[in-house]
């Protein structure tokens, strides 16, 4: 059982490594890339390109701790992927204030 859903995940692997190379903007959702998940740790280092913009949904409740989780996320994200040319777009806001701030 466990070897038929790599089989059938694999593929998926292909796509998403293919979608990511192609990407301009790629935008991470409440994903914080623990370092246990080292498969896609490895996917999106060798998938960024250079100046793909990078963006980061996450949430901070209280508003008196936004730098200082703004700027553990951008040295993480700068750690992990450092052949990003570009500034990491970090939003602290949530999902739904992702959307509010990207309604045209």
């Amino acid at each position: 059982m466990k070897k038929s859903m790599l089989t059938l995940i694999e593929p998926l692997w292909s796509i998403a490594e293919k979608e990511l190379k192609r990407a301009n903007i790629v935008t991470v959702i409440g994903y914080s890339f623990p370092e246990y998940d080292k498969k896609v740790i490895d996917l999106f280092s060798r998938s960024l390109a250079p100046y793909t913009k990078l963006q980061i949904v996450n949430r901070c409740e209280r508003k008196e701790h936004e730098g200082g989780k703004r700027n553990a996320i951008l040295i993480k994200y700068k750690k992990l992927f450092p052949t990003l040319k570009t500034e990491v777009d970090i939003c602290l806001n949530g999902f739904e204030g992702y959307i509010d701030n990207h309604k045209n």
